[in-house]
């Protein structure tokens, strides 16, 4: 049973003494089409969110992983300075034996 505008209520929505026995919104279809086709779009748009989020999501990720892997410090052997030092450690060092060997080798051919 509809409601048309204009017209009087039909039975069993007025009571005798023409009062309404019910509370209610009557309003047209079409904004109910309208709402239908709101919450149909909204659904859509909240997956396609999800979708984008998911993406932006794992770059963000990506990024802090870059970030936290910058700040920290290098392990100890591959900082420059000790890759010097141990370069002119080592490199005094073979000057130092290269001179005890020579020094042996040429006291062995001396006489006496």
């Amino acid at each position: 049973m509809g409601i048309t505008i204009g017209q009087p209520l039909p039975d069993g929505f007025v009571d005798s003494s023409g009062r309404a026995t019910c509370s209610g919104v009557v309003a047209p279809l079409s904004d109910y089409q309208d709402l239908l086709q709101t919450e149909i779009w909204a659904e859509a748009l909240a997956q396609r969110y999800a979708i984008d989020t998911d993406h932006i999501e794992f770059e963000r990720d990506w990024y802090r992983d870059q970030l936290v892997k910058s700040e920290q410090a290098p392990p100890f052997w591959t900082r420059p300075g000790v890759m010097i030092g141990a370069g002119v450690v080592s490199g005094v060092a073979a000057v130092l034996v290269s001179a005890y060997t020579l020094e042996l080798v040429s006291g062995i051919n001396e006489p006496g």
